[in-house]
């Protein structure tokens, strides 16, 4: 979509908590953001450990995915000189190359 803001994987973030914090509770919420938190450090511990199967799609050479453990979510980033940035947390059943491509 032209005009319109990159993405903002924080606000993705924030939106999948608030999801869980109204369908499935507190709890469910704080379960995700820890479990987002633990695909984060991971990230960082390891840059290259994530896979880069999207990497054809999206025709960015560095960029890798990586799991959030227990939840239908990926992590997708890019493996820089200056350390991992994050550019999207997309759920599992979108339509990710479209998504990755238009975003």
């Amino acid at each position: 979509m032209r005009g319109t803001a990159p993405p903002n994987p924080l606000e993705e973030v924030r939106r999948i908590v608030r999801h869980y914090a109204q369908d499935g509770g507190e709890a469910l919420a704080r379960r995700f953001v820890d479990g987002f938190r633990g695909a984060v450090d991971h990230i960082r511990a390891n840059p290259a450990a994530g896979s880069p199967r999207f990497r054809e799609v999206t025709g960015l050479h560095d960029l890798r995915v990586w799991p959030v453990r227990g939840f239908p979510y990926l992590v997708f980033y890019r493996d820089t000189p200056d350390g991992a940035m994050i550019l999207h947390v997309l759920h599992t059943s979108r339509d990710i190359p479209s998504t990755l491509r238009d975003g």
